[in-house]
């Protein structure tokens, strides 16, 4: 999901992160935790904004990523 920046920054104040900040999801009937990617420009690759070691070890234990428009394509397909 797209995050409108004014979103965290209203929560959590303008000195804010998104670099290791991770946040429980908002989907329907999702009980994970997200965090954060950038790019720099549409199209371009995404980077994982976790620094933190210990935090990019939990990836590696969960599902493999998607993205919104995979799993459009994964309800349309059934």
């Amino acid at each position: 999901m797209r995050v409108d920046p004014v979103d965290p920054v209203a929560r959590h104040g303008a000195g804010w992160s998104l670099i290791d900040a991770q946040e429980r999801c908002r989907m329907v009937a999702c009980d994970g935790a997200v965090f954060y990617l950038a790019s720099r420009t549409y199209g371009a690759p995404w980077r994982v904004l976790l620094g933190d070691e210990a935090l990019k070890e939990t990836l590696a234990g969960g599902p493999a990523p998607v993205t919104a428009e995979a799993l459009v394509r994964t309800a349309v397909a059934h």
